[in-house]
Order: C-alpha cells, then sequence, then structure tokens
C-alpha cells in the first residue's frame, strides 16, 4: 500500500507511487523518511488500523506492508483474508447501493437499499477478530446513521462446516464455535440496544463448485467448558440461501428475482431486522434431551 496513517498526528501519508488522488489528500514522503516512520504509522484503512512495515526491493516499488499476523481482514491486504473480503464486497455483493459507505467515526463495507422504504442496511465482512466494544461501537455509528440494520457476513469455514447437502436441510444445528472472535461478534449483537437489527450469517462455500450459502444465526448457547473458556453453540439459524439469490437481492430495487426464490428473498429482507438472540434451555419447548 502507498499511503498510511500516522499515530502521532493522525496525518495521512503517501508514498510518490500514490495514485494522484491519494497524495492530494496526503503529505507526500519519500524513502528514507518512511522507512524511518514506519514504527509510527497504521494501516490507513478504518476497518483495520495493523502495525505496517516499509519495503523496498530491485524489483519491487516502496511500499508499506502490514506486519505478519495483522490485518488478515484488510480491504488493503493481497491475498489470504483480504482478497475473500474483496470477493464478498465486490463480486457477490456488486450490485449493492454502495460500497466504504461513510458514516460517522466509521465505514460500512456494504450498504443495501431496502424496496419497500429506500433506507439502508449495513453489510460487514468479516474473517477476523473484532473485539466486543469494536463492534457495539460501529452499531451505534450506524443508528445515528439511520441504518436499519447491520449483517454481519461471516467465513463460515472457520466453523468447519461446507455447503454440503446435510448442510442445507440441518434446521437443528447444535454447532458448537470455539473461534473468540466469533464468540465476540455474537456477544456483541446479543448486547446491542433493542431494537436495532443486528445479526451474524455464515457464509460457506460448497467443495464442488465454489458457490457459496449463508444461513442466519438466530439463537445462540453461550457458556463455558470445562477448563473455563468461552463456548457458544449454534441453537437456531434460518434455513439455507443460496450465492445466486444474495447477489441478486443486493441489487436493491434493481433485483430481478425468479419466484422460485420466494423464501430466499423473504429470508433476507428480515435480515435488517433479525437479531441474534440467546437460547436457554426450556424443558417445556425443548423436551428431556435439548440441553
Amino acid at each position: 500500500m502507498f499511503v498510511a496513517r500516522s499515530t502521532q498526528t493522525g496525518q495521512l501519508l503517501a508514498l510518490p507511487s500514490a495514485p494522484v488522488s491519494d497524495k492530494n489528500l496526503s503529505r507526500v514522503i519519500h524513502g528514507d523518511d518512511a522507512r524511518l516512520l514506519s514504527t509510527t504509522l497504521r494501516c490507513a484503512d478504518v476497518h483495520c488500523d495493523a502495525s505496517l512495515t516499509f519495503r523496498q526491493g530491485e524489483k519491487r516499488t516502496a511500499h508499506w506492508a502490514h506486519k505478519s499476523g495483522e490485518g488478515l481482514d484488510c480491504a488493503e491486504r493481497e491475498g489470504g483474508e483480504g482478497e475473500w473480503h474483496r470477493r464478498v464486497c465486490r463480486d457477490l455483493l456488486a450490485g449493492a447501493a454502495g460500497h466504504e459507505y461513510a458514516v460517522d467515526d466509521a465505514r460500512v463495507d456494504v450498504v443495501i437499499r431496502r424496496t419497500q422504504t429506500s433506507r439502508l442496511s449495513g453489510i460487514e465482512v468479516q474473517h477476523s477478530r473484532l473485539d466486543v466494544e469494536t463492534v457495539l461501537h460501529r452499531h451505534a455509528a450506524h443508528v445515528a446513521a439511520g441504518l436499519v440494520g447491520t449483517v454481519w457476513l461471516v467465513d463460515g469455514t472457520a466453523t468447519g462446516v461446507l455447503d454440503g447437502p446435510t448442510w442445507r436441510v440441518d434446521d437443528d444445528p447444535r454447532l458448537p464455535l470455539r473461534h473468540s472472535w466469533l464468540i465476540d461478534l455474537l456477544t456483541a449483537c446479543r448486547d446491542t440496544p433493542m431494537p436495532y437489527g443486528c445479526t451474524v450469517g455464515l457464509l460457506v462455500p460448497n467443495a464442488a463448485d465454489g458457490r457459496h450459502g449463508v444461513r442466519f444465526i438466530r439463537e445462540v448457547e453461550f457458556g463455558h467448558d470445562v477448563d473455563g473458556a468461552r463456548t457458544a453453540t449454534i441453537r437456531k439459524w434460518s434455513q439455507r440461501v443460496g450465492e445466486t439469490t444474495l447477489r441478486e437481492w443486493a441489487k436493491g430495487p434493481n433485483r430481478v428475482l425468479d419466484p422460485r426464490m420466494e423464501t430466499s428473498r423473504r429470508i433476507l429482507d428480515s435480515t435488517a431486522e433479525m437479531r441474534v438472540k440467546e437460547w436457554k434451555y426450556n424443558p417445556w419447548r425443548d423436551g428431556p434431551s435439548a440441553a
């Protein structure tokens, strides 16, 4: 990347190889200064804030790169999770009303225009850790901006499931989650003040063709294992929605959906009001073997 943010001044700094539009909004610095200042620089992407390192070689133009293990979900990162982020935002949700939509103190990865009210709902595409406080801050910024709800699309492969025949019909998942970043995200959605809608969708690839299906989480059982580590078990989720429907639905008022997609359309339209709720055992409802 050719633009970075100073932690000392908050100013954007650009290398000479940065696009003209970026240099017009930044202070241009050169190789020696860029190298010396690297320890005080962070990624300029508002979703990232990772530490950077300066790189320059015989075959590559001077640039900054994320330090190893940092900024795994950043859209500025080459390959890995950044590539996944770009593919979801710019391909799967290409027809959306906006990308990198600016709100106070934050940006929303994707916004979808509602067909009935023309209001916007937000979609955040996430692959790695955000702490609970950051997610709650994002939701508050989205509320202040007038969004009707936030859906977090996450890489469902972290849960160990694939979009196959069993996953497509499984309506009683009892799917345990061990990744702390997923548990934090679900916790923040549960704790967001009512009535703002916020849920998490597991975007899962099909091993055969690479296309995706998504299920939106409705109820989660939170707890701890025998060693005291936090656990979360998905107890209720929506029916599966396929990639074709998701891609067309993202176009908002311009969508053209096949009548056979009606059930999936209803699910997607309801996501702005959907919330992650805490599942609690009820013997009258769940029976003696549900816990």
